[in-house]
């Protein structure tokens, strides 16, 4: 027994002596060619070996290298696909016979690995992995399978200090996606291995591609079952920097904790616990998620997530992606939201949803279904909205000078405006509701608001919109259709009488100054609408203001070429309500004419390229309308234009028991503007009209006008300078109203011959039967020749210029005869004025004219009539009834023709 222990012991000492002395005896070295022959013959692939390869055996079976290279696949390029600085790895001798595996720290320094795929999408590793295909003809023998001790013996256990790779480049480039990636400066550093224990891991790294760059460190460890199908990561922690466009200059922050196990056996996940900060912790993200069959058709997920209130304003400003200025900074401070997750391979829903936006918090579902074709589904529910908190503060309201008020605005028929309108092309289909306490937007508060969506293949549907504005119902529905070459809309409302003033005011609206002040009170009704981004139709509009109704459709399109069309219908218009109050338009001449800049009348006030683009076609009919108090009634306006010609169709009405109508044409196509107006007023009761315009009847009587009037120009001054055309009136059996013309004249001529006045007449007007006269225009000079007014006792004429429009000034006169006396009167003053022509001159500028009795005509008329009655007693006295009373009055006749 001694002699065979003896031997085993010489042979076992034997065998480690021979295991020291190998890598003296062993020169791996002079294998170079041979290891790199067998990777030529096995891979295709040149391998160059460089530097001393060391050999060790005991106690460790190891191989230290120096510089490997690896070549690359054909078609790829000279670069080697792999190559190390130097490795080292060894195995413990002695545990390989108890076939047990123990290795000492695998170290790798330098490591490059250059992984690609071309054009084409073949990889340089595609031939390493690739099993190349049988030559052998002969059939493959059935062998029986060799038993566990037939085979080559089972490692029963495997545990590797550890790994250790430093300064490493691992680099990817796609030229089918013209994508790339590069780690460098990678290094990885484990704790020892074994399976079914808990391996310490770290590992850095830069990167840089797909136009980022940064940084990426991992350490906690891993633990893996012995079998290799289950993995666990404790105290896991991933820290990133993310740089590049569209980040902060310093990177974005990321940090990534928690817990998971990983089950490949039975394809599950368990990540109890995660937690994402980011962009120094002004971000962060925690829950849960666990996953059963994640590998296969019916993978299952659930978890829980949670987003902490983040002032995301704060976050997108320093993501270089600031909100716009001017909105308002109080919103978005507080905005998180939470929610447990549901998830399949083709749908998902979050449930329990809450979500946070400052004030304001959203609760409900939201769920996905089908991700190849996605529909969304939810529904949400809400305390109070409040819209002002959101938008920005409302512009104050601009003031308008003096000098530029009652000025058009510039209009160019050049420009295209449109409606911008969103393409709805993604295949998403979605269906919900949103249900609010309240709503408040611009002040007005809307109760319990109810909004439904839906959209499908491209059409997005909002019907109905619903909720109580001041306790009256509201109801709107819209749609927006990309189904077609353009995006089209709709919209329908309908509202209960709301009160409208009072719900502007709440939103700050600065109301114009009214007459009335209770109008704009109420407003209801009902009103469709159509368009696309370059027009827009009201179908149907039953709209009541007050106590205006208004119906009918009206359309504008608003391409480089605008296009308005129109047809409403008004049961009554009293527009002196809606008019500023008469103490402001009385005096908004004195303001004007307080104003140290004078009226520019050169400035253009025809905008001739508006017009040219302007196509115009429609109507408007009122049964009462009512301006500057003049009530109308039956007023109707036609208008139409196409092309630079607009025509005003037909404008006419009825009012104090007669007619109007009128015409008016505006054509700028030539050099300068051309308007033409024909009008008529037909047996218009004059005391009415003048009563409601000057409070008081001034005259009466039935009045009839015709005008025919056209002028040219751009401007003010050319308009005025250019103006030509007639005016034609005429009142029959009417009176002028507050003076007896008669009673005056008289009066006044007894007091001019020192004679006491008359008694005055218990009513003071003079009747006519005919007052009437004809206008010509020229070059915007107005003149007279035939004004005329018959009357029982006087006759009126007059002549002369009426209005001198560029030169803004009148001379025109009126004589007054006096035919007989009326009832009260002194014959004998009639009987010196009778046949006497008393001349009124009213001369000067037109906005202040000067009137006045021509007191040298009328002493020289009297002088004269005087005379004359001196004259005929001579003859009635020399000839007596010497001659015929014919021959005496012709020899009257004669001598009153004399100028003397």
């Amino acid at each position: 027994m001694k002699r065979i222990v003896l031997i085993l012991s010489s042979l076992l000492l034997l065998l480690v002596v021979a295991a020291m002395a190998l890598p003296f005896l062993v020169d791996l070295n002079n294998y170079r060619d041979q290891i790199a022959s067998a990777v030529k013959e096995a891979t295709g692939r040149e391998l160059q070996l460089e530097g001393n390869i060391k050999l060790t055996v005991f106690p460790w079976v190891g191989v230290e290298t120096g510089k490997v290279t690896f070549g690359n696949a054909q078609g790829f390029g000279p670069q080697p696909m792999f190559k190390v600085e130097s490795t080292q790895v060894r195995v413990k001798l002695l545990p390989l016979f108890e076939k047990r595996l123990e290795a000492d720290r695998i170290v790798a320094k330098g490591l490059a690995l250059d992984l690609e795929r071309d054009a084409s999408g073949r990889t340089n590793w595609q031939d390493l992995v690739q099993k190349p295909a049988s030559t052998d003809p002969k059939p493959t023998e059935n062998k029986p399978a060799a038993s566990p001790s037939e085979g080559p013996a089972a490692i029963s256990g495997l545990m590797i200090s550890g790994l250790s790779i430093t300064d490493a480049t691992l680099q990817w480039r796609d030229k089918m996606k013209n994508e790339s990636m590069v780690l460098n400066q990678f290094n990885l550093e484990t704790g020892q291995l074994s399976p079914g224990q808990a391996i310490p891991l770290s590992f850095k790294s830069n990167y840089e591609g797909l136009g980022l760059q940064g940084s990426l460190e991992l350490d906690g460890r891993v633990q893996s079952a012995k079998s290799l199908d289950q993995f666990s990561l404790q105290g896991v922690r991933l820290v990133g920097l993310i740089k590049g466009k569209g980040y902060p200059s310093d990177g974005l922050d990321l940090q990534l904790t928690g817990d998971a196990s990983l089950d490949l056996a039975a394809g599950s996940l368990n990540w109890p616990t995660f937690r994402l900060v980011g962009l120094k912790k002004a971000i962060g993200v925690g829950g849960s998620l666990q996953g059963t069959d994640i590998q296969g058709e019916k993978a299952a997920w659930q978890g829980e997530i949670k987003v902490d209130p983040m002032d995301l304003r704060a976050v997108l400003a320093t993501l270089g992606k600031p909100l716009p200025a001017g909105s308002n900074d109080r919103s978005l401070r507080a905005v998180g939201f939470s929610t447990k997750l549901k998830a399949s391979n083709d749908q998902a829903s979050l449930n329990d949803l809450e979500v946070k936006l400052d004030t304001l918090e959203l609760k409900g579902m939201v769920s996905l279904k089908d991700f190849n074709k996605p529909f969304l589904q939810f529904d949400l529910k809400g305390g109070h909205l409040d819209l002002d908190h959101f938008l920005p503060p409302a512009p104050p309201a601009k003031p308008v000078s003096d000098a530029d008020k009652g000025k058009m605005p510039p209009a160019s028929g050049s420009d295209d405006v449109s409606i911008p309108l969103p393409t709805i092309s993604t295949p998403l289909a979605a269906q919900g509701s949103i249900n609010l306490a309240i709503l408040t937007a611009r002040g007005m508060q809307i109760a319990d608001p109810r909004l439904s969506l839906t959209l499908r293949d491209g059409l997005l549907r909002l019907d109905p919109v619903e909720g109580r504005l001041d306790n009256q119902e509201v109801r709107l529905s819209a749609s927006l259709d990309s189904r077609g070459k353009t995006p089209r809309w709709e919209a329908a409302i309908k509202t209960a009488p709301l009160p409208l003033r009072a719900l502007l005011e709440k939103s700050a609206v600065s109301l114009p100054k009214t007459a009335d002040n209770k109008v704009l009170s109420t407003v209801s009704g009902t009103l469709s609408a159509s368009g696309d981004s370059q027009s827009a139709e009201i179908k149907r509009m039953d709209v009541k203001l007050d106590d205006i109704t208004l119906q009918g459709s009206m359309g504008v399109a608003m391409g480089k070429r605008k296009a308005v069309k129109f047809d409403l219908t008004v049961n009554r218009l009293d527009l002196d309500r809606y008019l500023p109050p008469t103490s402001e338009k009385e005096s908004a001449p004195t303001a004007a004419a307080a104003s140290s800049k004078p009226e520019n009348e050169d400035e253009a006030v025809i905008p001739v390229a508006f017009l040219n683009a302007l196509d115009l076609n429609g109507q408007i009919k009122i049964g009462e309308l009512v301006v500057t108090r003049i009530n109308i009634q039956d007023f109707l306006l036609k208008m139409q234009g196409a092309g630079g010609q607009h025509t005003l169709e037909t404008l006419q009405g009825k009012l104090f028991q007669g007619t109007f109508n009128a015409n008016s044409t505006i054509d700028v196509r030539g050099q300068q503007p051309h308007v033409t107006w024909q009008g008529n007023l037909r047996k218009v009761q004059v005391g009415p009209l003048t009563k409601t315009l000057l409070d008081k009847e001034v005259m009466t009587g039935s009045g009839n006008l015709q005008s025919n009037l056209q002028t040219d120009g751009l401007t003010k001054r050319q308009l005025k300078s250019n103006l030509k055309g007639t005016v034609d009136m005429k009142v029959d059996d009417g009176a002028i109203e507050g003076v007896d013309l008669v009673y005056q004249i008289q009066n006044a001529y007894n007091t001019l011959r020192g004679k006491p006045p008359l008694m005055q007449p218990k009513m003071e007007k003079t009747d006519f039967a005919e007052f009437s006269g004809s206008f010509q225009i020229d070059k915007g000079v107005i003149k007279n020749e035939d004004l005329k007014m018959l009357a029982k006792a006087i006759n009126v004429t007059g002549s002369g210029l009426v209005a001198d429009l560029p030169g803004n000034k009148m001379d025109y006169v009126t004589r007054v005869s006096l035919l007989t006396a009326t009832g009260g009167l002194d014959i004998s003053a009639v009987n010196e004025l009778r046949g006497m022509q008393i001349p009124v001159r009213i001369h000067g500028a037109l906005d202040k004219p000067s009137y006045g009795v021509a007191m040298d005509e009328l002493l020289t008329a009297a002088a004269k009539n005087k005379a004359l009655e001196k004259v005929d007693s001579a003859i009635d006295k020399k000839l007596g009834d010497k001659v015929s009373p014919d021959v005496k009055e012709g020899l009257k006749g004669a001598l009153k023709g004399l100028k003397f």
